[in-house]
């Protein structure tokens, strides 16, 4: 083990230019130290940033305080821990920047492209464009970590991205329109047909109290299912199953999300819609003009539909296809 004078040197070393005392005080709160603590205990002069940046760059010699035996040996053991500590993720810088999400500048780039998209719609969405809540959670879910690794560079463009099985994951701007539409609320439960990556429900589970969403692909379902509960989507339920016919047990559903594109709206979907629900499919043929479509319920039962703008979905894929 290195002696003090060897330790504080090591550290001192490391310490000469600012820009790693970041580093140095991360590791050191995880000690349990504040950093002008280790600063003034171990007289390491750490620099003072609200100095001008020129005088950060320079060193002083370290002093040596009167320290009994345990202090001194606390001291050793504490600068040989944060000095390899240190050292490590100077020489990885993937480990220095584990804490640091690389992605939070494309989410939030992400999130202006979908406000600016909304502006264009003003007859679908009024002057006030997607709900905040909407945006906050678009924000917040990691798209990237439902996209297959050789395609991350691209989680978070502007347009769809493949899965995988001749499956998708949204453009952004749908996800977040689709997820506006529904008007969903708290205590709601949600029906997702077409689980996909499991970005959607992601992004729906923070805003309702239930997520039950199918899959009829099996190989992107258990992914997607897997992928939910590591994230800790508690409140999200995966079934594999022909999406066509729905989740009789799950419902009924105050809002239903189809995330391909069907023919026709499938009845038993309907059916499953509560009272004063609402529904949002992409009807239309595979060499057809498909259209973004808004089914709502109302409270005596009838339905009312509107063909929001044109749009392309893969098909929904049925049980035998």
């Amino acid at each position: 083990m290195p002696n003090r004078a060897q330790a504080a040197r090591r550290l001192a070393y490391m310490s000469q230019t600012w820009q790693e005392m970041p580093v140095l005080c991360a590791i050191a709160e995880r000690f349990g130290l504040r950093a002008p603590i280790v600063a003034d205990r171990f007289k390491t002069h750490a620099p003072v940033f609200d100095r001008p940046a020129e005088m950060n760059h320079r060193f002083y010699p370290m002093h040596k305080p009167p320290m009994n035996g345990l202090v001194k040996l606390v001291g050793i053991l504490m600068l040989t821990a944060i000095t390899i500590a240190v050292t490590a993720r100077i020489a990885d810088p993937a480990a220095h920047a584990e804490a640091i999400d690389k992605h939070t500048n494309a989410r939030a780039k992400m999130v202006r492209t979908i406000e600016d998209h909304a502006r264009g719609l003003p007859d679908i969405l009024g002057a006030g464009g997607i709900a905040l809540e909407v945006l906050d959670v678009m924000g917040e879910v990691e798209r990237h970590l439902f996209v297959p690794v050789p395609r991350r560079a691209i989680a978070y463009a502007d347009r769809p991205v493949s899965i995988g099985y001749g499956q998708t994951i949204s453009q952004p701007f749908i996800v977040a329109l689709m997820t506006h539409l529904l008007g969903a609320e708290a205590d709601d439960a949600i029906l997702e047909v077409g689980t996909g990556s499991g970005y959607q429900a992601a992004v729906l589970a923070p805003m309702v109290a239930r997520v039950c969403t199918i899959e009829i692909i099996s190989g992107l379902g258990r992914r997607a299912e897997a992928l939910l509960a590591d994230l800790g989507f508690e409140n999200v339920r995966v079934k594999i199953a022909d999406g066509y016919h729905g989740w009789p047990e799950c419902g009924p559903f105050d809002g239903i999300v189809v995330t391909a594109a069907a023919d026709h709206v499938p009845p038993p979907l309907v059916a499953q819609l509560k009272p004063g629900g609402r529904m949002i499919i992409p009807v239309g043929g595979v060499f057809a003009t498909q259209y973004l479509t808004l089914i709502e319920k109302s409270a005596s039962g009838q339905i009312r539909t509107r063909l929001l703008l044109p749009v392309r979905f893969v098909p929904l894929t049925r049980a035998g296809q």
